[in-house]
């Protein structure tokens, strides 16, 4: 009977962690459309000779845009990486293997949405849009904690080594 309930929990779990990475993923292809328009906005601006600022500040404002460039470059890429990991991790709730990298991903889900939850990391936004990701946070933030609890219990650290 417990052991049914656990095989329950890490196939929802598994599902919820499918969920989470395909609304990361989302996230992540908006990320991705909007670095591909301001790299072409950026080329073209570091390319043109008629296009204003002076002179004097053109040098300043082009490294300034390559700059800000390569950091939405990395953010695109540790986005991506995110809701495949998430991917996997479902995976591998569901199939009862690598637990060890399930409660990797799941401090990591963790401690990123209560970083942005606490406001320490993140870009402010309208409220209409900040609702909806401080509710997206907080899941996380739960999905990431009952995950956590979970796969610390004994009963499903024995399914895991049933399942090697």
């Amino acid at each position: 009977m417990n052991q049914e309930k656990d095989i329950r929990r890490l196939n929802l779990l598994g599902i919820l962690h499918y969920v989470l990475g395909g609304f990361v993923a989302a996230f992540a292809f908006v990320e991705t459309i909007a670095f591909a328009i301001i790299g072409v906005i950026v080329t073209i601006f570091s390319l043109s000779e008629n296009i204003p600022p002076p002179s004097e500040w053109r040098g300043v404002i082009v490294a300034t845009s390559w700059i800000a460039f390569v950091f939405l470059a990395i953010s695109v890429a540790l986005t991506w990486c995110l809701a495949i990991c998430l991917f996997k991790s479902g995976r591998k709730l569901r199939q009862r293997k690598g637990r060890t990298f399930s409660k990797v991903i799941a401090c990591i889900e963790f401690t990123l949405a209560f970083l942005v939850l606490l406001g320490l990391i993140g870009v402010p936004s309208p409220n209409e849009i900040k609702i909806g990701f401080v509710l997206f946070y907080v899941a996380m933030v739960i999905l990431g904690a009952f995950t956590l609890i979970t796969l610390n219990k004994d009963s499903v650290k024995e399914l895991y080594q049933v399942g090697k």
